[in-house]
């Protein structure tokens, strides 16, 4: 999303009838999310990058297409901007800046394609086999398609352009093919990239198939026609599936769980979508139906599910879009597939683990998303009133506004622990801050540094953090004391360390320390850069550090990162503006950005709008009577710089009576 743009927010007041009445709007570069590091919270959307992406989509976004990869997910929003989720191991949910007027998408394995309204393709992610880069002048498409590391591109002239992985001539198209009027790409998993194939659906309803045929996936049933739909499933399992114009559905190639096997009930069909050991089916009805492998829940179509408008299945999950605009997702979840961006509002804190994230919501509850081998998203039914998450690499705590303590994969939370203020967790220790300013800790036991021996009379406490295997604490008085494993230097305080607000370690062999000035100091293992504070790094409100990466947030909301990028998690998105709290996993970030939160109120008869600012940015105010392009205007006194303060501004300009004044607040 580009500056300047957003969602507009509107909050008024009812006035007898011969008052005026104002109407408060808000454009904003990002127009999501919630929580502040330095204020009380307030609810929002939460924000990743790295190994496990979310797109930016505001509260309500409404989307029109879908298309699911091997382990992520794309979805076109009503605005025809892109948004995905999932694996990001390659970018391939990192939306190239500027992408719009987008009409349909298609994911591979670690790439992604997306067909704008102008008949070009985009395509962004890996392009270790040409699959990334889109052949120049491709124009006049009207359809796109992807298997693994190959892609398929319809012309409106009813001609197929293919490039990326030829190993198996998925990507040479047959000489003289025409008159085609719908393609499917598949096969090319990254394990088995022998098994990719392509097929092409003809206008006189017969199926042309070319590529590799290890599991019959070229061999055309005789006596197919009437086809007005195909696909092709990804990975090695080589399914394809046809949809005849009579609403029934005929499958060929791979049947390693049964997928090729067609319901003998189903009828009524309208789409169809082959995923990788399963297919599903949308019915004349809105409903959706799915078979074969459901060893990770793919074919267990979410009850109640209708209205559905559209399918697509990726190698082991599911999307369906409803006619409202929202989209459903099941299946196989570890890297965040499932996690539509649309689900990330209201948040209240975060926290990133190895490989996975969880985040609080406002009403008290806890979602997870990403790796879940251990059980670490499978946050138990019934926890509520939480107010604080901490994530490592094989535990997860909760704690709750009573100063209790919850932890729902390593359950070995000391008996009678109360009165907690803060909990914090290293790879296989964990820690808490009792209200009383003391430190309790537990587990290490697997590779014992003495990490959990907290060091006799420490006192008067207030931040914990807990790394690989060493423990770092923060005392009212600003020194920093540090136990546990010493073998980087992650321990070994910095001489003359002092008026120290804040401090990071999360399950690495680094520490940050954030001080007063707001500049930050880092110690320990630094291999990958992380513990090089970028020169200049200044006016830092919060800190957060991952095993091999750091990440600080700036009173202007704009996020720094350094360390290991590897899989683009020291990469801050440059959409990503406002942001408050920040928190690095194994190869994921997060952060909590917030939304302009606008009062009006009357003094007098002068309105007054009121709205925290960020430092250094800049906030015009204007009004308008109609809302008409042209017909906005600046409120006198309303061009200010941010301070990082609330900013009064009063509105002196003649007011109408009776009728309607609209506001909003550009920011910049």
């Amino acid at each position: 999303m580009s500056k300047g743009a957003g969602s507009a927010f509107s909050s008024g007041f009812r006035m007898p009838s011969h008052c005026r009445r104002f109407i408060v709007l808000f454009t904003a570069a990002i127009s999501f999310a919630i929580h502040s590091a330095w204020a009380a919270s307030s609810p929002g959307q939460s924000v990743s990058w790295g190994s496990i992406g979310i797109s930016y989509v505001a509260p309500g976004t409404k989307f029109k297409a879908i298309g699911a990869g091997l382990n992520h997910s794309l979805a076109v929003t009503a605005g025809g901007t892109v948004a995905g989720w999932g694996n990001n191991y390659d970018g391939e949910v990192r939306i190239p800046s500027g992408l719009s007027n987008v009409i349909a998408v298609a994911g591979g394995v670690f790439h992604s394609l997306a067909l704008k309204s102008d008949g070009t393709v985009a395509a962004w992610g890996a392009n270790d086999r040409g699959q990334g880069v889109v052949p120049a002048g491709l124009n006049n498409v009207m359809a796109i398609a992807t298997g693994g590391d190959h892609n398929l591109a319809l012309q409106s002239n009813g001609m197929v352009i293919a490039w990326g992985d030829n190993s198996t001539g998925a990507a040479t198209v047959p000489s003289g093919l025409s008159d085609v009027v719908a393609i499917a790409a598949g096969g090319s998993c990254f394990c088995f990239p022998s098994h990719a194939f392509s097929l092409a659906l003809k206008r006189d309803g017969t199926v042309v198939a070319w590529g590799n045929n290890t599991s019959g996936q070229l061999n055309i049933p005789a006596g197919l026609s009437n086809v007005v739909a195909i696909s092709a499933g990804p990975g090695w399992t080589d399914s394809c599936l046809a949809l005849k114009g009579d609403g029934t559905v005929t499958a060929w190639g791979g049947e390693v769980a049964g997928q090729s096997t067609v319901l003998a009930s189903l009828s009524d069909v309208v789409a169809i979508s082959a995923g990788g050991d399963h297919h599903i089916a949308l019915k004349s009805d809105g409903t959706v139906v799915a078979w074969g492998d459901n060893s990770v829940g793919q074919t267990n179509v979410p009850a109640g599910l209708s209205r559905a408008v559209a399918i697509s299945a990726g190698y082991s999950h599911c999307l369906a879009l409803k006619s409202d605009g929202s989209i459903m997702a099941w299946g196989y979840n570890e890297d965040g597939e499932l996690m539509v961006p649309t689900l990330f509002d209201n948040i209240t804190g975060i926290a990133a683990g190895q490989d996975f994230s969880l985040a609080v919501r406002s009403d008290g509850t806890v979602m997870g998303w990403g790796l879940n081998n251990f059980g670490q998203t499978a946050v138990p039914a019934g926890l509520t009133n939480v107010v604080a998450v901490a994530a490592g690499n094989f535990q997860c705590l909760a704690l709750k506004d009573d100063g209790t303590v919850a932890n729902w994969l390593n359950p070995d939370v000391p008996s009678g622990l109360t009165n907690i203020m803060a909990v914090a967790v290293g790879r296989y220790h964990s820690l808490a801050l009792s209200s009383n300013g003391t430190v309790i800790a537990w587990g290490g036991d697997f590779e014992d540094y003495g990490q959990a021996r907290v060091p006799a009379g420490l006192s008067n406490v207030i931040a914990i953090a807990a790394g690989y295997g060493h423990s770092v604490a923060l005392k009212t008085d600003g020194a920093v004391v540090a136990w546990g494993d010493n073998s980087l230097g992650q321990t070994t305080i910095p001489a003359d360390l002092s008026n120290v607000v804040a401090i990071a370690a999360a399950s690495g062999d680094h520490t940050l320390g954030l001080k007063r000035d707001g500049t930050v100091v880092a110690w320990g293992e630094n291999r990958d850069g992380q513990a090089t504070v970028p020169n200049g790094l200044s006016n830092v409100v919060g800190i957060a550090a991952g095993p091999s990466h750091s990440l600080a947030v700036r009173s202007d909301g704009k996020v720094i990162g350094w360390g290991y990028d590897g899989a683009g998690e020291a990469s801050v998105p440059s959409e990503l503006v406002n942001a408050t709290t920040v928190a690095a996993g194994g190869e994921q970030s997060l952060a909590i950005a917030v939304s302009l939160q606008i009062s009006i109120q009357l003094t007098g008869q002068t309105p007054v709008l009121r709205f925290q600012t960020f430092s250094g940015r800049r906030y015009f105010v204007e009004y308008s009577p109609d809302l008409q392009a042209g017909s906005w205007r600046n409120v006198t006194g309303g061009n200010i710089i941010g301070n990082g303060r609330e900013a009064l501004v009063m509105d002196n300009n003649a007011l109408p009576s009776p009728g309607t004044r609209f506001y909003r607040v550009r920011q910049l």
